[in-house]
């Protein structure tokens, strides 16, 4: 599954867009930018650097801005193991 990511490269790193792994587990967008965002604190608590995790963004649809993350190879790891269900389990 993850050769499925469409892994971009972005300021020298490989990362992956919240939106992309959203389509891949089944999951909504916000749901996923959700789970990000409640992980940042227990990052910055384990004085972790959060931009090696995750890298905000934002994308237009329809006229209106949202926010998307792009997540590193750690930043991948960490979100998806909380993930549960069929698409989950193969990546695990």
């Amino acid at each position: 599954m993850q050769n499925e990511l469409m892994i971009v490269e972005q300021k020298e790193k490989a990362v992956v867009s919240s939106r992309v792994i959203a389509e891949r587990f089944h999951k909504q967008h916000r749901d996923v930018v959700r789970a990000i965002e409640n992980k940042m604190p227990s990052l910055t608590a384990q004085k972790c650097a959060v931009k090696d995790y995750f890298i905000y963004s934002k994308f237009e649809h329809n006229g209106n801005w949202y926010k998307e993350y792009f997540l590193t190879r750690d930043g991948f790891s960490f979100i998806v193991m909380g993930f549960t269900g069929r698409e989950a389990d193969l990546w695990k």
